[in-house]
């Protein structure tokens, strides 16, 4: 699987709290970013987990990336 939906999950949250500052202060009270993003949060898991397949061994959704080589610094979830 090509998709990084594991640092969707992780990251979705922290740019969406900056969305939420970036708005303006004086909104309508039907207005609820914070809400929204996170039932997309919500559906990522969701669709994560109807996705996991129950077997032996090995880790399912594994992202892996260097990011600087020198200093052995990487992203890995898995």
């Amino acid at each position: 699987m090509d998709f990084p939906i594991l640092s969707v999950i992780v990251l979705l949250p922290a740019v969406g709290g900056l969305v939420v500052l970036a708005l303006p202060r004086r909104r309508p009270r039907w207005c609820s970013p914070g809400g929204g993003l996170s039932l997309l949060v919500l559906g990522a898991a969701c669709w994560l987990g109807a996705s996991f397949e129950v077997g032996p061994g090995g880790f399912q959704f594994e992202e892996q990336v260097t990011w600087y080589e020198p200093w052995g610094v990487s992203y890995h979830l898995g």
